[in-house]
């Protein structure tokens, strides 16, 4: 009795530590299928959103202090890309837009025409990823394109059972 108890709590723990494999795995088959709706079951959009708005204002913000101008329109200038960050961003993260950019396409955010989208597949443009554990409850996704110096990181959190992506971090420093 103590053996199969034993071997029910380890299935258990196997279970729990496959899991955000699992989930990536699910995401890459609704992105194959182009399925936005069930990807979107994978993402918490306002996290992920308000995460790459805090990026790119950081980012605009370190380009303003380091800039050896110091004029009133660049200063006017970077507060009005500021301004549109929240509107870019907004436009471009929903359950199509990220369909669309995981697939190593553009999403449409009204800003750019679709005769721009791009149309590479992603397997043949993902060069390695990585896997790992930041605590119980976080799991970190690095990806690192074909021909990018940048490795992009997608941190999953546990969301009771299963896990959703809140945060995607893009490396702004080589733009």
């Amino acid at each position: 009795m103590n053996k199969k108890v034993l071997a029910v709590i380890l299935l258990i723990a196997v279970y729990f530590y496959a899991l955000p494999y699992i989930t990536l795995h699910n995401m890459k088959n609704a992105v194959e299928a182009n399925d936005s709706n069930k990807v979107s079951t994978y993402i918490n959009f306002p996290s992920v959103r308000q995460n790459l708005k805090d990026q790119v204002n950081a980012y605009i913000m370190k380009k303003m202090s380091t800039s050896n101008r110091t004029d009133g329109m660049e200063q006017l200038s970077s507060m009005f890309a500021m301004s549109m960050v929240e509107k870019i961003v907004d436009l471009a993260i929903t359950p199509e837009g990220i369909t669309l950019m995981m697939q190593g396409k553009k999403p449409n955010t009204g800003f750019n025409t679709p005769s721009h989208t791009s149309t590479s597949n992603t397997a043949n443009s993902v060069e390695t990823y990585s896997t790992r554990y930041l605590s119980f409850n976080q799991f970190e996704v690095n990806i690192k394109a074909q021909g990018k110096p940048e490795t992009i990181s997608i941190v999953l959190e546990r969301d009771g059972l299963s896990w959703k992506v809140v945060k995607i971090n893009i490396p702004m420093d080589n733009h």
